[in-house]
């Protein structure tokens, strides 16, 4: 019997973003969507799971999902025209749309300011040159866009219409403050937990009732069967941000260095190895010019389970990947905050706020930190608990067992 097909949407370049398909493979044939043209895919590990299918294929949403028969769409996100457009296809087909999670959310991040400092002439002609060059892409994406509305009743084009006059005006989240609607909406939330929700109960505008399942993080699975019964000591495991890669906070590569060789200083101090997890977005080139001869290294995704067996000290700033070592018994956690620019809120608050990492200013914070190491993971371990049933719901290794149980209910 064939399997049923499924959409996912999303950035399916990006190895974190491949998760929900690796674990639906085996129940359906699973579709990516997220770019115009097949020259925009950078990597094939997606094949593993699943087939690419672009904008450029299809006429309209209804011919994409007349062609492709999907009986759910998956989105991680639900923000460009085409994402919206297929979005409200699905709702006129009757084809059930849900909202997936990709890492952490937290409402204080729409407190934030992400913006980043204007660029250089060279920078903005780059950057000209680099629009001009995706031109036949834009417009062929937009086609997508505007035959799809010709093609929707007339409530449903109205909303499109008002949709696209908004957002090529306004942020992202703006637009969703604007424009309050369910046919913006997917039908349902899948998120990781109660308090990663809450992002999208204020960014999205949700109702208080509007429908959502809670599962805990499936990637984390695989971490959470760990049985680490005699940990190592002899490490110092790192997990970096790529903020410099979209100067981001006042963060670029020559700070970074800066940033880099305290950290290096840090753990050399403790008589420790510094074990490096880059960013996806990161330059690893950076990295191997300053750890050369020094005793520090840079590890793969298939390092990572060792790593973390051999390290009970876990730094980092702020990312999804920290969580998880937060929740693990072994562990002592430190978020790190020395950003270049000032930051009007640390980022790291929403976590630090749990007593299950602690927050690091400056250099001599850590340092200090350090010298009552053994009080501190005291401290953190009576925190974890209560840190894992507010931010990953669960953390047991069934996470992916409540995903496919959301979908198929």
């Amino acid at each position: 019997m064939d399997k049923q097909s499924l959409i996912i949407v999303g950035d399916f370049n990006r190895t974190d973003f491949l998760y929900v398909a690796k674990i639906l493979k085996d129940n359906y044939k699973i579709y990516f969507l997220e770019y115009t043209l097949k020259s925009e895919v950078e990597r094939d590990e997606y094949k593993q799971y699943g087939e690419a299918i672009f904008w450029s294929d299809f006429i309209s949403a209804q011919d994409l999902i007349n062609k492709i028969k999907p009986v759910k769409v998956l989105f991680y996100f639900i923000e460009t025209f085409n994402h919206v457009a297929v979005n409200v296809a699905c709702k006129v087909a009757g084809i059930k749309t849900y909202h997936i999670e990709h890492g952490i959310r937290s409402h204080e991040f729409l407190k934030m300011d992400f913006s980043i400092p204007p660029l250089s002439l060279t920078d903005r002609l780059k950057n000209y040159a680099a629009i001009i060059s995706t031109i036949r892409t834009r417009f062929k994406g937009r086609q997508f866009f505007k035959n799809t509305v010709k093609n929707l009743p007339s409530v449903y084009a109205d909303f499109l219409i008002h949709y696209f006059n908004i957002r090529k005006k306004e942020s992202i989240a703006k637009t969703f403050e604007l424009v309050k609607s369910e046919y913006r909406l997917a039908d349902e939330y899948i998120s990781f937990s109660p308090k990663i929700f809450d992002f999208h109960i204020l960014n999205d505008h949700l109702p208080a009732t509007y429908p959502v399942k809670f599962i805990g993080c499936p990637s984390f699975d695989y971490l959470a069967e760990l049985k680490i019964e005699n940990p190592g000591n002899e490490t110092i495991l790192f997990i970096d941000s790529g903020f410099e890669t979209q100067l981001l906070f006042g963060w670029n590569e020559e700070n970074k260095k800066e940033f880099l060789q305290h950290l290096l200083g840090f753990s050399e101090s403790t008589g420790k190895k510094l074990l490096i997890k880059i960013h996806p977005y990161g330059n690893i080139e950076l990295y191997k010019e300053l750890i050369h001869n020094r005793n520090a290294s840079i590890i793969t995704n298939a390092q990572f389970i060792d790593s973390i067996q051999s390290s009970t000290i876990i730094i980092g700033f702020y990312s999804t990947l920290l969580m998880p070592l937060m929740a693990m018994k072994h562990t002592v956690c430190f978020s790190l905050e020395m950003h270049p620019a000032s930051v009007a809120k640390p980022l790291s608050d929403f976590l630090t706020k749990t007593g299950a990492s602690l927050q690091i200013k400056k250099w001599e914070e850590l340092y200090i930190a350090y010298q009552d190491i053994d009080t501190l993971y005291q401290q953190q371990l009576m925190k974890k608990d209560e840190f894992i049933k507010n931010w990953l719901y669960k953390f047991d290794g069934n996470s992916s067992e409540r995903f496919i149980q959301a979908i198929q209910s």
